[in-house]
């Protein structure tokens, strides 16, 4: 069983600090994931250009402690030959992995923000709150926003990363976009720099 409590006291003695409220954000969605889910748990860990090094550590260590046996779906495609190639590379990443699962295990999904609207739809029935197909999952993602500093208002931080994503994903329709953005900026944790 996975011991919340003790992740989180890790990930603050790693990454101190960060905002308290990135904390809890973190230690409620993990509870409910492991806690018999009735959906899937879904972070965005939202950094600027001064975090990205620190945000891409403490969501590996982040998925790392959740995951059992240590080990973690990861979503970083670099490079893709088209949308439609990458939706179904990340679909099958995904279903292959998470199958046969009955403890919780994590997806950690790299930029978010770069992964082309019509690929990153598939978010959009994985992280159904009543309908997904796996639901001992905890989806951590990290998504860019442009402001040098990220404001210390935790309200702030979802205002952000969906203006951000709406910004990544512009050319894409309107509805479709703010649909996907609803469903995943439900818990946006933000990490900033200990300066």
């Amino acid at each position: 069983r996975l011991d919340v409590q003790e992740l989180i006291s890790d990930l603050k003695s790693k990454f101190e600090g960060q905002p308290k409220m990135t904390y809890k954000v973190i230690e409620a969605v993990v509870k409910r994931a492991s806690e018999n889910p009735e959906s899937p748990g879904i972070i965005i860990l939202i950094f600027s250009r001064k975090t990205k090094d620190i945000t891409d550590k403490l969501a590996n260590q982040l998925v790392r402690l959740v995951s059992d046996p240590h080990d973690f779906v990861l979503i970083d495609f670099g490079h893709f030959s088209t949308a439609e190639q990458l939706k179904r590379d990340i679909d099958d990443t995904i279903q292959g992995n998470l199958t046969q699962v009955q403890q919780v295990r994590a997806v950690l999904v790299r930029n978010l923000d770069q992964i082309p609207f019509e690929a990153a739809m598939i978010f959009h029935s994985l992280c159904d709150h009543e309908n997904a197909p796996f639901k001992r999952v905890l989806y951590v993602m990290t998504a860019f926003v442009e402001e040098e500093t990220i404001p210390p208002e935790p309200r702030q931080w979802d205002k952000l990363a969906s203006k951000h994503l709406k910004a990544a994903w512009r050319d894409s329709g309107e509805d479709q976009v703010a649909s996907l953005i609803s469903r995943l900026t439900v818990n946006v944790a933000a990490v900033v720099s200990k300066e």
